[in-house]
């Protein structure tokens, strides 16, 4: 295996935890609800799985038989945003994957990340989900399921931000916050977060994961961070806009119109209803029929370009041909004018006489 970038995963120091009296709450009702919280998280024989997971991922990652992880970052103790998920995810992708790239690998909606997945060329890539939550389009989140564990061929990879359990029908690891250290020690961070595994629908603690979050004065970190946090704005403006479960439909209607184009011309509405319905078999009937609908209007004129194309078409060559007559008819009066026209010649004119 490549070795580490200690950039992005540093050991030499961590900083001690600081639990607010809400968290302290939240510890002990989690405590009475699982035994194995206590003795991997809380005990004196806690358990810090945090090289254990790592070199976990990148063996998973690295493996010359295809295998591939789903890690599931999430909330727990105390508030459930602004944890510093988002930043331990992106380092965590950075540190194992030195091939990542936020433009191609980070989508904020199922949709989003399933066009990054399918532009993707290539073996053993992460792809990142960052805070997707309540899509009102079921048929989104059954994609993203079924990308998700269905890609272990190509050894693609997930780490899922702050995504419900409900939503994914398993994952190999979740990590979920615990607590974070004082920001008095800023702008040094260190986060831990509880390893949990799903069994049989019962959860069970590994032990804590404690990460050391890279700050911005980074020149890295901060190229990663800026783009990220473009990328994020754009996705609150379709939140503030009640765009977060949005499809573009028009992309895939424009495709559809390419596939429509190799079939030809003189298709009738039902024949391009039938074709969508046959192509985008995974989507729900509303998605159909909106890509349906987006589809027939490109359909409809792409035809008129078509019908007027030809007409152009036919103009030009009506008007070739015309000119080719004209350009003939023209040969053909210069050559009679020619042989009727006088002779202006005196010599000749005089041996014309002469021979007459």
């Amino acid at each position: 295996m490549p070795k580490i970038d200690e950039t992005f995963w540093k050991r030499d120091k961590y900083n001690p935890i600081c639990l607010t009296e809400t968290e302290q709450y939240d510890i002990k009702e989690l405590v009475n609800e699982n035994r194995s919280f206590y003795d991997s998280i809380i005990s004196a024989e806690k358990n810090d799985y945090t090289n254990t997971l790592m070199n976990e991922l990148r063996s998973i990652f690295y493996s010359q038989i295809p295998r591939a992880f789903i890690l599931n970052v999430r909330g727990r103790i105390g508030r459930l945003s602004g944890i510093f998920k988002t930043a331990m995810g992106l380092q965590i992708a950075l540190s194992i994957d030195d091939d990542f790239s936020v433009e191609e690998r980070v989508g904020f909606t199922p949709d989003d990340l399933l066009q990054k997945v399918k532009a993707t060329k290539g073996r053993q890539k992460i792809f990142f989900l960052d805070e997707y939550i309540n899509d009102l389009k079921v048929g989104a989140l059954l994609r993203m399921r079924n990308v998700m564990e269905n890609c272990r061929e190509s050894q693609y990879n997930f780490i899922c931000c702050g995504i419900p359990e409900q939503t994914i029908t398993y994952t190999d690891y979740t990590l979920e916050r615990v607590g974070e250290s004082d920001d008095a020690v800023l702008p040094d961070k260190t986060v831990y977060y509880s390893v949990k595994k799903n069994v049989d629908w019962r959860s069970f603690y590994r032990g804590y994961f404690k990460w050391n979050i890279i700050p911005l004065s980074n020149a890295k970190w901060k190229s990663v961070w800026d783009t990220y946090s473009k990328m994020k704005r754009e996705h609150q403006d379709n939140v503030i806009n009640s765009q977060v479960s949005h499809i573009d439909y028009h992309s895939k209607a424009e495709w559809m119109l390419e596939k429509l184009k190799e079939v030809g011309e003189g298709l009738t509405l039902s024949d391009v209803k039938r074709y969508v319905f046959v192509n985008f078999p995974d989507y729900t009937r509303d998605d159909k029929n909106f890509i349906q609908q987006e589809t027939e209007i490109l359909y409809r004129e792409w035809m008129r370009e078509e019908k007027k194309r030809h007409r152009l078409e036919e103009l030009d060559k009506e008007k070739e041909a015309e000119e080719k007559m004209e350009a003939d008819e023209g040969g053909k009066k210069s050559k009679t004018a020619k042989r009727q026209a006088p002779e202006t010649n005196p010599m000749e004119v005089l041996k014309r006489q002469i021979d007459d």
